[in-house]
């Protein structure tokens, strides 16, 4: 064989080898996932997780978030959201859409998101799309929407100085009932919250509140039943103001002031004048402190629930001018 044909194989296969080695620099493998996850979270806005549910709970409608937390060097393509057989689609981290319990029937559902997204770190297989990766995750969903209604709740101060409220409900309803669901929302300057009480007695229609001192807030009555499918319904609201003391400020010798209050509700009450506690824990309705040198000053009563210190529902302020001595 002629020397110089055979410098061509030689020549021939150095190069096919120099290229296979080129492109194995940029080879990307498609059947296998290069990180373990694609997602850094999920967030959803517009309903709750409920860790004693192990669920996330949908009582109203309305318009319902999604948002994607990413790690850097990934674009998010498309994602779509599932519930049940509805589907929405967006092409970014953030996915709204409109939640209607009244076309969705009570019960238990998965939630989905699904997360297309692809690499774009600079990469080759980057550039030309072919670093590419799916993602699922899926959480248990209820829904759990409630009938409302405008009936009013009952309701009385007892013997005790304790808030009752009660209420009526049809006999008919007792082989589906599974229990009482009393809420209290209060909304104000230094507290915003709900609490929930159950009660599963059928004919207990009545409940005493030894946590209300006087709050602005509303009561509401739900009965929930056997079957997740049967919707609560409302069996009526309470709307209260904060109540107010009746106070009286007697003037004694030695700068010192005879305070006193009559108030509807059994409670424990811290007295404030100049940024200083001078009275705690008064449960009698009256306290005695020095004015230390000062004649007027604002003072706040702080109410709260006996037994439960540090937990100031209401706060009511007034001031000495309004009450000169005589």
């Amino acid at each position: 064989m002629n020397k110089s044909v055979v410098y061509l194989f030689v020549s021939i296969f150095f190069l096919f080898t120099s290229c296979e080695y080129q492109i194995g620099e940029n080879f990307v493998d498609l059947g296998k996932n290069q990180v373990d996850s694609i997602l850094k979270g999920v967030q959803f806005y517009g309903f709750a997780y409920h860790p004693d549910e192990k669920a996330y709970i949908v009582e109203n409608s309305g318009v319902v978030g999604c948002e994607l937390y990413v790690p850097a060097g990934f674009e998010v393509e498309r994602m779509i959201v599932c519930l049940g057989e509805m589907e929405w689609e967006s092409n970014g981290t953030q996915c709204d859409f409109m939640l209607d319990v009244d076309r969705i029937p009570n019960g238990s559902y998965e939630l989905s998101c699904e997360v297309f997204a692809k690499t774009n770190n600079g990469t080759v297989a980057g550039q030309v799309g072919a670093e590419q990766y799916v993602e699922k995750r899926s959480w248990p969903l209820k829904i759990n929407a409630r009938t409302e209604s405008e009936l009013p709740l009952q309701h009385r101060v007892n013997e005790e100085g304790l808030i009752e409220i009660s209420w009526e409900i049809d006999e008919s309803l007792r082989t589906r009932f599974d229990h009482y669901q009393i809420e209290f929302c209060t909304v104000g300057e230094n507290i915003n919250a709900t609490y929930i009480v159950k009660r599963s007695e059928f004919d207990q229609c009545s409940y005493v509140d030894k946590h209300y001192v006087g709050e602005k807030g509303t009561y509401k009555v739900y009965a929930y039943f056997k079957s997740e499918a049967d919707r609560p319904f409302s069996l009526g609201s309470l709307y209260l103001e904060q109540a107010e003391p009746q106070v009286r400020v007697e003037y004694m010798q030695k700068d010192r002031v005879y305070l006193s209050w009559t108030y509807p509700y059994r409670s424990a009450v811290d007295v404030v004048y100049g940024s200083k506690v001078v009275a705690e824990k008064v449960i009698d309705g009256m306290a005695k402190f020095s004015l230390a040198g000062q004649e007027t000053g604002m003072i706040e009563l702080c109410f709260s629930p006996i037994g439960d210190w540090g937990y100031k529902n209401v706060n009511y302020l007034f001031d000495l001018e309004n009450y000169p001595k005589r």
